[in-house]
């Protein structure tokens, strides 16, 4: 899962082994397992504490050793920890919470802990507006991972993220940091851009067509850092006008343009009916359209990875790819979205009926889609072509299929 160096064992640790196997050799060979188990899932210059959190948290539970002998194994390892000047991590490694997240229970309830506790621990990247971390990442990701964790780790040792009963403003601030380390430049671009490019990587592994597709975007989606307010223009001026109406106490009729342009949004969660007047959801209320251009990208077609969402990805793509000739397979000038869609299902291994999937069973999709970007405006043109000379909605597709990779969890286990 990690790189970490597999083996390694300095004259410190080593020492630290002997002096165990000499009062206990079981928890000696103990010790010295979990020490390689934890170097493994750690950057390369040792353990951090969001690694040993997960060790102890998720490694050994999956070990499948058995609830008394993966506790075992984890308070040889604080042992260890301990003899080698590590006692903020020995403290982790033979806590209540090891010895709960231990224990049998569903994996549902699991993951619910576990995120829980790294989330309190104050040393977990957050998930933001700005980037969320899925559950499968490259191992180049996983470099950058390691460092936000060490520098928020710094951050609540020296007291600037308060943890415990002092918890507030905690995740403001972790967002905060990540977001500045984020920032930071690496050779000629910035660590969310590697990011970016890391997830580039990954899920061009689902399938060739997938692979080329995301070749021939990768300079478009760096430069879609800023997508025109213009694309959420129609969306905002209809969430100001409810929000006035509320204000008013007044329930304004709702035209048939209005009805669709509802729809969405009520899909995207940014309001709700009650007793047949739409309504604002309450994070919705104070939205700027930099607000709602940044809800646009990331919600529309929304994170999760299935046919439909796959299907407007290639409606995207057709939009993303204009004038590029390189995409020869699809006539880049005029590329047909179903087409794309089809190529896609097929091959990362959607069927229907146990069947290949057919152009004709997505060509609905992508109308529906062509519709609803015509409702919110992006796309302008009401003819069955879509509009390619359309700077905007090229942009917006660029935004959307950006805000995919940096969002949506990768489907499968590598």
């Amino acid at each position: 899962m990690r790189r970490g160096y597999i083996g390694y064992v300095d004259d410190t640790v080593a020492a630290a082994i002997s002096a165990l196997d000499a009062d206990d050799p079981a928890v000696a060979a103990d010790a010295e397992c979990a020490w390689h188990e934890l170097v493994a899932i750690s950057p390369a210059s040792g353990p951090i504490q969001a690694s040993v959190q997960q060790y102890c948290w998720g490694t050994l539970r999956r070990l499948d050793l058995g609830t008394e002998r993966a506790w075992a194994r984890s308070c040889a390892l604080a042992d260890l920890l301990d003899r080698i000047g590590l006692s903020r991590y020995a403290h982790i490694a033979r806590s209540d919470t090891t010895r709960a997240m231990l224990s049998p229970q569903s994996q549902e309830s699991w993951v619910q802990r576990f995120r829980a506790h790294m989330a309190e621990s104050g040393v977990a990247p957050p998930n933001t507006t700005l980037l969320s971390w899925p559950d499968v990442c490259t191992v180049r990701e996983l470099d950058i991972v390691d460092t936000i964790a060490s520098t928020l780790e710094v951050a609540v040792i020296t007291g600037d993220i308060p943890v415990g009963a002092h918890r507030n403003g905690s995740a403001a601030r972790r967002e905060e940091i990540m977001h500045s380390v984020l920032a930071t430049e690496r050779g000629d671009q910035n660590l969310l851009e590697d990011v970016l490019d890391c997830r580039i990587e990954l899920w061009s592994t689902l399938s060739p067509t997938r692979a080329a597709v995301y070749d021939g975007l990768v300079e478009v989606l760096h430069a879609a850092q800023v997508v025109p307010l213009v694309v959420a223009q129609k969306a905002h001026r209809y969430l100001s006008e409810l929000r006035a109406s509320h204000d008013a106490a007044e329930s304004p009729s709702e035209s048939a343009d209005d009805r669709q342009l509802r729809l969405i949004l009520q899909r995207m969660g940014l309001v709700r009916r009650e007793r047949g007047r739409t309504v604002l959801r309450p994070h919705a209320r104070g939205m700027s359209i930099a607000d709602v251009v940044s809800v646009l990208l990331r919600d529309w077609i929304g994170v999760e990875y299935t046919p439909e969402a796959v299907v407007i990805e290639a409606l995207l793509v057709a939009v993303a790819r204009t004038g590029d000739t390189s995409f020869s397979a699809y006539r880049a000038d005029r590329i047909d979205p179903a087409v794309l869609a089809t190529a896609l299902l097929n091959e990362e291994g959607w069927r229907v009926g146990g069947e290949p999937i057919g152009v004709r069973d997505v060509r609905k999709i992508v109308n529906r889609a062509i519709h609803e970007l015509q409702v919110l405006g992006v796309l302008t043109d009401d003819s069955e072509d879509i509009p390619y000379g359309n700077s905007i909605a090229v942009m917006f597709a660029h935004g959307v299929i950006r805000a995919r990779l940096l969002h949506s969890n990768y489907p499968r286990a590598m």
